[in-house]
């Protein structure tokens, strides 16, 4: 595993490495003794698969409001997405700031998204799939997400008429729920 840090802070790059033969390959998603220098979470408590079965599917931007804010540990098993991550923290200075990584099963890579950001992907090819390990139990009741294309931000997903739940294109703009996120911060 190679680390790489990006220009948001707390946020990594894993570069994964397959030991690869005819058969096909064994890859370590998770090393504890090698992440454990970054300060990652050391238990995990959720592991999901998201499947998303059509190219131009976009999920997300979603987080959860403190106490339940969520690092996700994230790798792309099969296809191509573009995924975002956006930092909600209004302590930092980079508050609002995003970026975007490319994601393919053809160069093995992983994400550690800490909590107070928000996170989102767009699927560029059919039959997508992500594994992801959360450090906190999911709770409707503190989810939350950013429209997908909020002015404010201006993330350039690359596609115009994504397809979306119903949940995600009701979320409202960064600037909007900002509010909310400092009325929770300050208790």
């Amino acid at each position: 595993m190679k680390i790489e840090e990006t220009s948001l802070e707390g946020v990594l790059i894993i570069h994964l490495d397959p030991k690869i033969d005819k058969r096909g390959y064994f890859l370590r998603f998770w090393d504890e003794t090698i992440l454990s220098a970054y300060n990652l979470p050391q238990r995990w408590c959720e592991e999901s698969i998201s499947y998303s079965k059509y190219k131009n599917t976009l999920r997300g931007l979603h987080f959860q409001y403190q106490p339940f804010a969520q690092s996700k540990f994230i790798s792309l098993i099969k296809g191509y997405i573009s995924d975002v991550v956006v930092n909600i923290d209004l302590d930092s200075p980079n508050y609002g700031k995003w970026q975007l990584f490319e994601l393919s099963d053809k160069e093995p890579l992983a994400l550690f998204i800490p909590a107070n950001y928000a996170h989102g992907f767009v699927t560029r090819t059919e039959d997508c799939y992500l594994i992801y390990k959360m450090d906190k139990p999911y709770n409707p009741l503190f989810e939350d997400g950013i429209i997908w294309n909020d002015k404010d931000l201006g993330i350039n997903w690359k596609v115009s008429a994504p397809i979306l739940s119903q949940r995600d294109s009701g979320f409202k703009t960064l600037n909007e729920i900002t509010t909310k996120l400092r009325m929770l911060n300050d208790k």
